[in-house]
């Protein structure tokens, strides 16, 4: 592939047609269904790929169990981060996803922030002001809940102030 990366960001402008037939409730439940699901159920049909990542861990490095886990842990496996970025724009993209795009958007651009305010390398090449733009955009979301929230803002306030860029409210 050549030129520069294509983001997601055109992602953001969802469709009414796309959104139709989930509220905000029902997006809610669903994130929390995702992020609590086993990790190994979770990514579905990349949890042949999990499993090969999951042996690659350090020893003494324990499995995430949930996707929750996963971005709460203080230093993430690249490749685990790197697979659920694959699944989260996989779910954005595809019109057959068992996921609404708004999800996977959210997962996507979860696992890349985290990466990058934990300084998990080779995660992603997408550009800071994408990412600041999708981050902003998921945290404006209020189904995405308590508990991933802080991560995300700190991962926003990570990329903000690595590109001098001042944190706008949300």
């Amino acid at each position: 592939m050549t030129g520069p990366p294509q983001g997601l960001s055109t992602f953001l402008a969802l469709t009414p047609d796309s959104r139709h037939a989930w509220n905000r409730e029902d997006l809610a439940s669903i994130f929390q269904h995702e992020i609590h699901a086993p990790l190994r159920l979770a990514l579905g049909d990349l949890s042949a790929l999990l499993a090969h990542a999951v042996e690659e861990l350090p020893a003494g490095k324990p499995e995430p169990k949930s996707i929750e886990e996963l971005l709460m842990d203080a230093a993430p496996p690249a490749d685990l981060l790197t697979l659920l970025k694959r699944f989260g724009r996989r779910c954005s993209q595809e019109q057959a996803s068992a996921l609404p795009k708004e999800v996977g958007l959210a997962l996507y651009y979860a696992s890349i922030g985290i990466a990058r305010q934990r300084k998990v390398a080779n995660v992603s090449s997408l550009p800071d002001a994408e990412l600041i733009k999708g981050l902003r955009w998921a945290l404006s979301r209020d189904w995405i809940g308590d508990q991933v929230r802080p991560v995300l803002s700190a991962a926003l306030q990570t990329v903000e102030e690595s590109t001098g860029c001042s944190s706008a409210p949300l």
